[in-house]
Order: C-alpha cells, then structure tokens, then sequence
C-alpha cells in the first residue's frame, strides 16, 4: 500500500518535521512509537488505513485529527 493519500492539513512536529502524507504519518508513528503498548496507536493505524482506501474527505479528516490527538498527547506537536 503506498499510503500516497495526502492528510487533510500538513501537521508539523515540534522538531520541524512536517507530515503530508499517510506515508509520513506512518513513518513518524513508527519512529515516535516503537515499543509503546500496540493499543495506543493501533486506533490511529487502522483510521489511515481507512482513509488511504477509501480516500473520503470525511475518512482522510477522521485520521488526521486522530494523528493530531496522539501527538498532541506525546507533546510531538508544535
């Protein structure tokens, strides 16, 4: 799956690095992520599955404020 499907705003992280894409999004989960209990980013995982698939506005949104919560809770966000 390329997760090419852009967020539905760019998010950026309180180091600078800027997220676009599902792509991004997954790489930056995987890399903020590793070793944490699977049940706090599975939830956010599976929306962008979602939205890469369906590619529906509404889809792309709901993972994008799902991104944003569980960066905004590991302080990762500007």
């Amino acid at each position: 799956m390329p997760w090419t499907v852009q967020l539905a705003r760019p998010i950026t992280l309180a180091d600078g690095t800027r997220l676009v894409t599902f792509k991004d999004a997954l790489e930056s989960l995987i890399r903020n992520f590793a070793g944490t209990e699977p049940n706090v980013i599975e939830p956010t995982i599976g929306l962008r599955v979602k939205a890469d698939v369906t590619r529906k506005q509404a889809d792309i949104e709901e993972a994008t404020e799902g991104m944003e919560l569980v960066l905004r809770a590991r302080q990762l966000m500007k």
